[in-house]
């Protein structure tokens, strides 16, 4: 049975580390990708995204983050740097 959507609604709340309303959160540990699905109009901490798919495997190489259905920005790593891409675009 599913909850309702009141009941839905009072789970979300902002994540300290993310800066946002997470919705979903994957991770890959065959190709060290990982996704980030935001409830709607939401845009995440990039230092903080970074640190909590790193907390689940540190040789995290690349996350895809969305903003309700549309992707939203793409953080990849590039040695020790990681650098963001489509649209929100902040410095590491």
């Amino acid at each position: 049975m599913k909850p309702d959507k009141a009941a839905q609604g009072a789970r979300l709340r902002l994540h300290p580390a993310l800066g946002c309303v997470p919705l979903e959160l994957h991770y890959d540990f065959l190709t060290a990708t990982g996704a980030l699905v935001m409830a709607d109009s939401n845009s995440c901490d990039m230092q903080g995204c970074i640190a909590v798919f790193a907390a689940i495997d540190p040789h995290v190489c690349a996350i895809q983050t969305f903003s309700g259905c549309e992707a939203h920005a793409l953080y990849t790593r590039h040695g020790q740097r990681w650098e963001a891409s489509g649209r929100h675009k902040s410095r590491p």
